[in-house]
């Protein structure tokens, strides 16, 4: 049964400056719509209305009881197709997202994470002795170097840390064009902006590199080359498209997708460190039990993963500024067909979005 009303929101229709506003500040601006208007709040845009989630139970019902209604919907297609092309993970949906996924997990699995925590240890020490002693340093600038440069590594099996190229210069390109605090993230991609034209050309040229590497890995693997022994993401997509044949797992698909992790992995890393070491130069009695506890359990050594699970306090703070500083703090979704949520009625797709917000 549908309901009878629409839920409660702002009453004039958002334009660009209010949405600069709420990308540069959303910590705060969020919490106010939520205390002001409820836990669903409708606003107005350019692109339709959009209906902002942050209650828990809204959550499961979009995300998890009744997701088979819900499509990922065109703005997120709009977003980020032109970064991660068609055939990303990102952006499937239904059987096509589980033979997807399904066919990629190995790749993630926990014996192939941990092969990566030697490389994810050893550029974060070798980054911060990069830092003088008592130097102020942009921790954000900082932690996205890091995080870019572990990916180059982990996904492509590239030491990108001392040189430019086309995996450094999309992750920039990326970083810049999705940068909803920018006039340039409203702006049509088809107007000859400079941050429009450095975007493209810098996917094409990471296009290029990427299907270079995939058909260099490929030969690798054929042969006996010493590439054959990398452990990186890359490796083991070719590995899968080997093992099930092109036609299920080609070229575009396995570029695509390491394209969207890519724009999955940069900046959320980033900013989950950022945030993080930000609370805790807010609270030094934390960060000395924090410091403490990493002495006591690793000492001198490098940490694998069973020494990370032994770091219960430090795990807990992690936590804590997630939940306080979400990286990721909204998803998109479409009902696919009129709704009803907590007695609203919420129109089908092409008529609306559900935005989903953030619940602390």
């Amino acid at each position: 049964m549908m309901g009878s009303d629409q839920p409660p929101g702002l009453s004039a229709p958002i334009g660009v400056r209010n949405l600069l506003e709420l990308y540069r500040d959303p910590f705060e601006i969020f919490p106010e719509w939520n205390d002001e208007y409820g836990d669903l709040v409708k606003i107005e845009t350019n692109k339709g209305p959009h209906y902002l989630l942050f209650h828990p139970s809204y959550f499961d019902r979009v995300l998890v009881d009744d997701f088979e209604r819900y499509g990922k919907g065109s703005i997120q297609e709009e977003i980020f197709k032109p970064i991660t092309g068609s055939n990303s993970l990102l952006l499937s949906s239904g059987d096509q997202w589980h033979e997807r996924r399904e066919m990629m997990q190995p790749a993630f699995q926990r014996e192939q994470v941990a092969t990566y925590v030697d490389t994810m240890a050893s550029y974060t020490e070798d980054h911060i002795q990069n830092w003088a002693p008592e130097e102020t340093v942009a921790i954000d600038k900082e932690m996205t170097r890091l995080s870019l440069a572990i990916l180059g590594q982990t996904l492509f099996g590239e030491d990108i840390r001392n040189r430019d190229g086309p995996i450094r210069e999309a992750g920039e390109a990326i970083a810049d064009k999705t940068d909803g605090s920018s006039i340039n993230f409203y702006l049509p991609d088809w107007l000859p902006t400079p941050t429009n034209r450095q975007f493209d050309n810098a996917i094409e040229a990471f296009d290029r590199e990427l299907e270079h590497l995939i058909r260099e890995r490929e030969e690798a693997l054929q042969g006996s080359s010493a590439t054959a022994g990398k452990n990186d993401l890359l490796t083991k997509f070719v590995q899968i498209r080997q093992r099930e044949g092109g036609d299920v797992m080609d070229i575009a698909t396995i570029r695509d997708n390491l394209k969207g992790l890519v724009l999955g992995g940069r900046d959320t890393a980033a900013l989950a460190l950022t945030y993080t070491l930000y609370l805790l130069a807010q609270h030094p009695t934390v960060a000395d039990q924090v410091y403490r506890e990493c002495e006591d359990i690793l000492g001198d050594e490098q940490p694998d993963i069973e020494a990370l699970e032994d770091l219960e306090y430090t795990d807990a703070v992690i936590n804590e500024s997630l939940r306080l500083y979400p990286p990721v703090y909204g998803l998109f979704r479409e009902p696919r067909e009129p709704t009803e949520i907590a007695g609203y009625d919420i129109p089908g797709s092409g008529e609306s979005l559900d935005g989903v917000g953030f619940v602390r």
